[in-house]
């Protein structure tokens, strides 16, 4: 039986020694975290994290064995629903908030709760309401894409960036510090990078760098000689 720790998105508890078994298939992990923090399993994005590496878990038919998941490794959950509480959808509605100027008082009268301010809007402002769920809409169209594209990346993988850089994929998933969105840590051929992995993967100096997935080219490009890159700019 493994014991791991797990962290969500949106919770500042951290679940300690939750445990599974070897053969837990990724489904079944994603069904008892929906149990364990309310996020439905279809917006739970999971990504393994040992001492060493990361790595998206899926498809839901793998198994925590297939990633060689081992007590004490950490499963982060990254919450993609746009309605969760605390999440994008309410962020956004909760920055771009400004009190009606119609029915003033009647307004006055709430509890003066955000959820309950954004809520008077969502049903008395047509202009607020076609901006919240525009917003929503453009946020799921944007993760479906990325999750689509990582679906088909796979660590290991070659692929080209913007200026014709190429490079090995060493890391796909989430990165807090970074925003929302499906990143990829990139082994750069040549040391035209910003960092050595930032603790997400170990390359030289200067080799690594990091990608929304969107921005990234998967395909067999193999090294750029040196003469192929002067002869591209003549």
């Amino acid at each position: 039986m493994l014991k791991l720790n797990v962290r969500h998105s949106l919770l500042k508890t951290q679940f300690l020694e939750i445990r599974f078994a070897p053969e837990s298939t990724i489904e079944e992990v994603k069904d008892k975290l929906h149990r364990m923090t309310g996020t439905p399993p279809h917006f739970q994005e999971l990504v393994l994290i040992k001492s060493n590496s990361q790595q998206i878990l899926g498809p839901d038919r793998a198994t925590l064995g297939d990633f060689f998941a081992e007590t004490g490794d950490e499963i982060s959950l990254t919450d993609r629903n746009p309605h969760s509480l605390f999440g994008p959808a309410f962020q956004e509605a909760k920055k771009n908030y400004v009190a009606p100027v119609a029915d003033e008082a009647k307004y006055l009268q709430l509890e003066g709760s955000v959820y309950q301010q954004i809520e008077w809007k969502l049903k008395n402002d047509k202009a607020f309401r076609d901006h919240y769920y525009a917003k929503i809409k453009e946020r799921q169209d944007v993760q479906m894409k990325e999750f689509e594209l990582a679906a088909k990346t796979k660590v290991g993988d070659r692929c080209q960036i913007v200026g014709k850089r190429r490079g090995t994929i060493k890391f796909i998933g989430d990165i807090k510090d970074k925003g929302q969105g499906i990143y990829v840590g990139i082994q750069l051929d040549e040391p035209l990078g910003d960092c050595e992995g930032d603790g997400f993967f170990e390359c030289p100096r200067k080799f690594g760098t990091f990608f929304n997935i969107s921005e990234v080219e998967i395909g067999d490009f193999p090294e750029l000689a040196f003469d192929d890159e002067s002869d591209s700019e003549l």
